[in-house]
């Protein structure tokens, strides 16, 4: 997916050390809702997130480090912001809902 960063456990570590805002979507690709929401990742993806990387992660296939941030559904969309998680419980429908969550967060 352009502009967003596929992670798995040998990169999810550093990439959190090294990226102070990071929006990740933890997916299962049998999820149903993990396919619909999809291609508004895309599109998070190609928004211009002022200092936020997006990236996604396998959350079933990597679940010890969904464990580690909670995941207990997919997809579950996390503002990683310098190491501490913040879940979004909005809709998950629209990449311009998840953009004002981020927005709002990192303005906090």
């Amino acid at each position: 997916m352009a502009g967003v960063k596929e992670l798995n456990r040998n990169n999810f570590k550093s990439f959190v050390k090294n990226n102070e805002n990071i929006l990740v979507e933890f997916y299962a690709p049998w999820c149903y809702y993990s396919k619909e929401f999809a291609n508004e990742m895309k599109k998070l993806g190609k928004m211009k997130l002022s200092g936020v990387k997006v990236a996604k992660i396998n959350g079933d296939k990597f679940s010890g480090i969904a464990r580690k941030y909670k995941v207990d559904g997919f997809p579950s969309i996390l503002l990683i912001k310098n190491g501490e998680a913040v879940e979004y419980k909005g809709v998950q429908n629209t990449a311009r809902k998840v953009r004002q969550f981020v927005k709002k967060n990192i303005s906090a």
